[in-house]
């Protein structure tokens, strides 16, 4: 897996909850928007998120769309991962 490295001044962010809102807001991040979710969101919980960001890369608001989530693996152990869902070429 490559390593994802996000410019801060170019990066603008779409989050779930309380504690990537506070990051980002900790970090000093533009935040796009923001989504309430449950811990195991359904597809037609999670849709708005996935409308939200595709609207914003087909109105070139955005070059790229990725998604940033947590793996759980167990209590003491998890993993960042990244998923490109989007980019121009």
């Amino acid at each position: 897996m490559r390593p994802h490295n996000f410019d801060s001044a170019k990066t603008a962010f779409v989050v779930t909850g309380k504690k990537a809102r506070q990051f980002i807001a900790r970090t000093k991040r533009e935040l796009l928007a923001d989504f309430e979710l449950k811990d195991s969101p359904s597809f037609v919980e999670a849709k708005p998120i996935s409308k939200f960001c595709m609207e914003k890369f087909l109105r070139r608001e955005v070059d790229k769309v990725s998604v940033l989530y947590t793996h759980f693996i167990n209590t003491i152990s998890q993993r960042a991962v990244v998923t490109d869902a989007a980019a121009d070429q």
